[in-house]
């Protein structure tokens, strides 16, 4: 190298560092790799995220964009609660309770108790999980209060509090009750929250008659395990479901709810598809042929059974004359094409046809009339499964004006109406033309326990209704349109507006208790029908049974003398004897003591005392049957005497029993006067309440409902009035009547003694206008005769009920009896020596058809157009209608 030139860069060394920096030194970092980045960055982002994610719960059955987290007081509920733990995994207890607006949790009614509902809970670190929660909605004193469900999570073993949220709720009225659809198509359903059967064409639109929940496709549809809290679901709209989102559990909840009273609809061939050899296939009513298409002559007659206006009856138009027939040009009749769809066209030909798979019936299924054989039913236990020919969807058959006094009368099966209005041309509400009550609960849903609902009309739920919500009190007095209306005989109106003739062999009563039982039922001015009920006519009448019985039965004289009796023949004579063969006399005195003490222990095992510690168990169960389904509803009321004050438990191996205190219906003043104590019911593979406090020398009662398998059922086999019982279950019935109502009217009765278990017997029905052979069995018992002595344990009310003719609608026929078996399934702790069980059994063996419908008596559409011809001519602005949804 040249010698210059080496100069020159060693001269230019000290610039090259201060240009190039020190990244040419050993000690320098080299830059980082990118996913060495991420990672420091999604670090940050953990370190960022908080222990636990917010707690966010929805209550079942849930759909989004409706309100928020709807419950019904009076009602158990069930929800899916999604939670998360960011930092480990997290292994403790979720508590839920119903608090106020403030955080206050709300006491049971009329009870010094609050309840609290736990389950075990894991949550593995970064993955959110949905927890099924159960908590019962109270109904609170104060009417107006905000009802929140609150969730809390614990650390394991009563540890300290982790986390807490609150969930409020939106009450529902208790005429209120949910329409629930399952559907892989959402939007084809829109419009039923739209219907005039939906939402009443009132000023007020913030409380629809249903809430109606659409639950889009998913893996596992979002409906409660546990049977009790579907109690808040009155229809269920089955359109192109797969079965196989209901999981077992889900499916056997769904079969009690329908054989108690819940309402199946499936929409047509997508529906009968689905359900194709699923576990409701053999409840269908109807099975379906080809794809046909809607007849003109079908149409036609659909028009003038649902769309024939009241004239002569309501103010008509001058253009009209009266009595002759009409369809005005605001009424949109099938036989007409329909111009657009009011959701989304299922395809092009519905546009100018309805399709629809012609029905053919299978066993105890029937048309309902006036659908022109597109509608089939079928009774299900008290319940009902319904499948129509065509699309509920079908946008020209939703379009039709008609549509929604056939979907509420005719496929819903609810009592007819009549549209009322106002002078400022608007409809304002409807009223049900065969009860009076447009927000009677008993009309909004089928669903019955006897246990809850059984009874005669609370005298302060009708008030309610005369006062609060019935339609005169919101229209005001003379609406126009109402006033000639209501002098008329109203079950002679689908005569006089030249309607077809109904069935031949039909007899229209008129009554809405021929739709849905309402006579016989009663209702809480709060919760509706089919709510947990410490008040219901059934809950009374074991309560005032259980207060005249609870407590120690003391040994009668007899007794006490026969012990003494004994007691002496075994201390001396006895016992000199016995030493005496023995040739050890003396030892006789050393016996004496050992004697008395094992006198003593028996007096205490004979007597079932426990001195010192005396406790006894009452028990008032009611098991009610639906034909032969294979699971019964038991209702059972626990009263709990101690002489020491004790924490009592109840366990049940089943998970879907729910327990709660029973009131003791105490006084207002008394009631003040108590520390308020809380329960836990803590919910697994099986359902424990724990920490029931009784004070000593006093009465506690719980209350706890389940459903529950048979070994077998009770069946009745025979032709006219004679037939075999035969008793396939666990229970000797005893004093057994069966009643029936024929299709006259007619009351007939049966009694038989005993009916034991795995027994047959032939029993006759005679006529029995006041149950006086009813009354005379059930006489010559202690549990059953009218006059009862105190201590005992009489279930004479019970029997009443549950015997009553007024809840027997024609073809209904009912098995009721008594057994003093214990029902299996439940333990108490501590256990009690004394027990005493009385078993209140009621079989509805067998149901009647539901009486056939009467279309509504006009539309709402039909309301307005009446009230514009009926205002003053130059007060008459010519609008166009309003198109029905």
């Amino acid at each position: 190298m040249h010698r210059g030139a080496g100069f020159r860069l060693w001269a230019l060394a000290p610039l090259l560092i201060t240009v190039t920096g020190c990244g040419g030194c050993g000690t320098a970092k080299p830059p980082q790799k990118k996913d060495e980045i991420k990672s420091l960055e999604q670090l940050a982002k953990e370190r960022a995220k908080p222990d636990f994610e917010p707690l966010k719960l929805s209550l079942l059955p849930h759909a989004d964009g409706g309100p928020i987290n709807p419950a019904k007081p009076g009602h158990w509920v069930s929800g899916a609660l999604r939670a998360c733990a960011n930092r480990s995994d997290f292994k403790g207890e979720l508590t839920t309770t119903t608090v106020s607006g403030s955080g206050v949790m709300i006491p049971l009614e009329r009870s010094p108790f609050r309840l609290t509902v736990t389950r075990p809970v894991s949550l593995p670190k970064g993955q959110p999980k949905l927890l099924d929660v159960a908590c019962y909605i109270p109904r609170p004193e104060d009417t107006q209060v905000a009802l929140a469900v609150q969730n809390q999570l614990l650390l394991p073993d009563g540890g300290g509090e982790i986390q807490r949220e609150p969930s409020f709720t939106t009450k529902l009225l208790p005429h209120q009750y949910f329409v629930v659809v399952l559907t892989q198509s959402s939007d084809r359903w829109g419009y039923l929250r739209k219907l005039a059967s939906v939402r009443p064409p009132r000023p007020d639109w913030t409380a629809p008659a249903d809430h109606v929940v659409i639950l889009p496709k998913k893996d596992q549809w979002p409906l409660s395990t546990n049977p009790l809290m579907w109690s808040t679901v009155s229809y269920l709209v089955w359109d192109d479901a797969l079965p196989g989102g209901l999981g077992e559990a889900q499916q056997r909840a769904l079969l009690d709810w329908l054989h108690w009273g819940g309402q199946l609809i499936v929409n047509g061939t997508r529906g009968l598809d689905a359900l194709r050899n699923s576990f409701l296939h053999d409840y269908l009513p109807a099975t379906a042929g080809e794809t046909q298409t809607l007849t003109s002559d079908q149409m036609d007659a659909l028009d003038r059974f649902w769309l024939q206006p009241l004239v002569g009856k309501l103010v008509a138009p001058k253009s009209v004359e009266v009595g002759k027939e009409y369809y005005p040009n605001y009424l949109r009749t099938a036989a007409e094409p329909a111009e657009g769809s009011a959701g989304q066209a299922e395809s092009d030909q519905d546009r100018d046809a309805t399709p629809l798979v012609p029905l053919t019936l299978r066993d105890d299924g029937h048309f309902v009339a006036g659908t022109e054989n597109l509608v089939a039913e079928r009774r299900v236990g008290r319940g009902r499964i319904a499948v129509t020919a065509m699309s509920l969807t079908s946008p020209r058959f939703v379009r039709w004006s008609g549509f929604d006094g056939f979907w509420h009368v005719g496929v819903l099966r609810r009592p007819r109406r009549m549209f009322e209005v106002n002078a400022e041309e608007f409809v304002a509400d409807t009223q049900y033309l065969d009860s009076g009550h447009r927000y009677d609960p008993r009309a909004s849903t089928a669903v019955r326990y006897f246990s809850r609902d059984a009874g005669a009309m609370d005298p302060a739920m009708s008030q309610h209704l005369d006062e609060s919500d019935s339609a005169r009190a919101i229209l005001g007095p003379n609406p126009v349109g109402l006033q000639q209306a209501s002098q008329a005989d109203q079950p002679a109106l689908p005569m006089a507006t030249g309607r077809p003739q109904l069935p031949e062999g039909h007899v229209p009563s008129g009554r809405g208790e021929e739709l849905f039982e309402r006579s016989g039922y009663q209702s809480d001015s709060r919760s509706g029908v089919g709510g947990w009920n410490d008040f219901s006519a059934a809950a009374r009448a074991a309560r005032s049974a259980l207060q005249r019985a609870a407590g120690v039965a003391v040994p009668n004289a007899r007794f006490v003398l026969s012990i003494l009796a004994g007691y002496l023949v075994v201390l001396v004579p006895v016992n000199w004897l016995f030493f005496r063969l023995l040739g050890r006399m003396e030892w006789a005195w050393i016996a004496a003591p050992i004697i008395a003490l094992g006198g003593a222990a028996a007096v205490i095992y004979f007597a079932q005392l426990d001195i010192g510690f005396v406790r006894s168990r009452t028990e008032v169960a009611l098991v009610e049957v639906q034909g032969t389904h294979p699971r019964a509803h038991v209702t059972r009321y626990c009263g709990f005497y101690t002489s020491l004050s004790s924490n009592y438990q109840l366990v049940s191996e089943s998970a879907d029993t729910l327990v709660q205190p029973f009131s003791l219906d105490p006084a207002g003043d008394r009631l003040q006067q108590q520390t308020l104590e809380t329960v836990r019911l803590r919910r697994g593979i099986r359902n424990e309440l724990d920490g029931y406090p009784i004070i000593s020398n006093s009465t506690g009662m719980l209350h706890a409902e389940q459903m529950m398998d048979l070994p077998g059922q009770v069946t009745f086999r025979g032709a006219g009035a004679d037939g075999t019982l035969n008793n396939a279950t666990d229970f000797v019935l005893q004093d057994v009547a069966l009643v029936t109502r024929d299709t006259t009217g007619r009351v007939l009765t049966g009694t038989l003694d005993t009916l034991a278990a795995g027994q047959s017997m032939a029993i006759a029905l005679q006529p029995d206008h006041g149950l006086d052979a009813v009354h005379e069995i059930w006489e010559r018992s202690a549990t059953t005769r009218a006059d009862s002595a105190l201590g005992d344990l009489n279930v004479r009310q019970l029997l009443d009920l549950a015997i009553d003719p007024a809840s027997l609608r024609a073809g209904d026929q009912r098995l009721v009896a008594w057994s003093d078996q214990e029902v299996p399934g439940i333990h108490v702790v501590p256990a009690a020596r004394q027990n005493v069980f009385r078993t209140v059994v009621v079989v509805h063996l067998r149901r009647g058809r539901m009486s056939d419908p009467l279309p509504d008596v006009n539309t709402a559409e039909e309301a307005r157009h009446l009230a514009k011809q009926a205002l003053p001519t130059e007060t008459t602005e010519e609008t166009p209608d309003e198109a029905t949804p």
